[in-house]
């Protein structure tokens, strides 16, 4: 059924994205923060793939496992670095407007899921230029649990009057997102390179896996798969 939808090339009825490196790349200020943080502590930091391994779940829940005993301080060290950095190492990934603004020509209500300070998150997304884009936007602790729970998602649709459906398309870079999107019964597309195995490297696109995902390389990929054909 999901293939032969995609073969008709019928929208979604919503589109909800992840924010950190899924619209915009913010690894480099991630990993600025965690560094940081271990830096004061003297510890080694972690290196930028480190990082992009590790570190997916929402603050709140993350530096509890990392800084036990020190967390809080440890959570206001990264928000310290975090808010004098953000806007400034802010960059949008490539086709990110172009995507938008055709899914906004077509009537596809948008949202943002975030695991982020929903503060900062805001902040970001106003910076940017692409806050008319959204017709919601659900940042860290809005929901009872983060992502991977599928809290956020029911309540960005809960916003949108929607429910949650196979129609409905949560795109994000993170493991979290992805068993977000399973656990929500939405469509679940995952983005970057780091979704595609090493048997797939040349590939930009795959979908009807056995999981019943669509990946996607980039963003421009994307716009491609939604809209050819309509």
């Amino acid at each position: 059924m999901q293939r032969a939808r995609l073969a008709e090339k019928v929208l979604p009825t919503v589109i909800l994205f992840d924010w950190d490196n899924t619209l915009v790349d913010t690894w480099p200020l991630i990993h600025g923060g965690i560094s940081a943080v271990f830096e004061k502590r003297g510890l080694i930091p972690w290196t930028l793939n480190m990082v992009k391994e590790r570190c997916h779940e929402s603050a709140r829940e993350a530096f509890p496992k990392l800084f036990p005993d020190d967390w809080q301080a440890a959570m206001d060290d990264y928000y310290r670095y975090v808010h004098e950095h953000h806007l400034k190492d802010l960059a949008l990934f490539p086709y990110a407007v172009e995507l938008l603004q055709a899914l906004s020509n077509h009537g596809v209500p948008m949202g943002i899921v975030s695991n982020k300070n929903k503060a900062l998150l805001v902040e970001e997304i106003t910076h940017i230029g692409l806050a008319n884009y959204f017709s919601v936007v659900v940042g860290a602790a809005d929901a009872f649990a983060d992502k991977p729970s599928p809290d956020p998602l029911y309540l960005a649709l809960r916003q949108l009057h929607m429910k949650a459906t196979r129609d409905v398309w949560f795109v994000g870079d993170s493991p979290v997102d992805w068993a977000a999107a399973r656990a929500a019964g939405v469509y679940e597309v995952r983005f970057g390179n780091e979704c595609f195995s090493q048997q797939s490297p040349q590939k930009k696109v795959v979908t009807d896996t056995e999981e019943g995902t669509l990946m996607v390389r980039d963003l421009n990929t994307l716009y491609n798969v939604v809209f050819s054909g309509v």
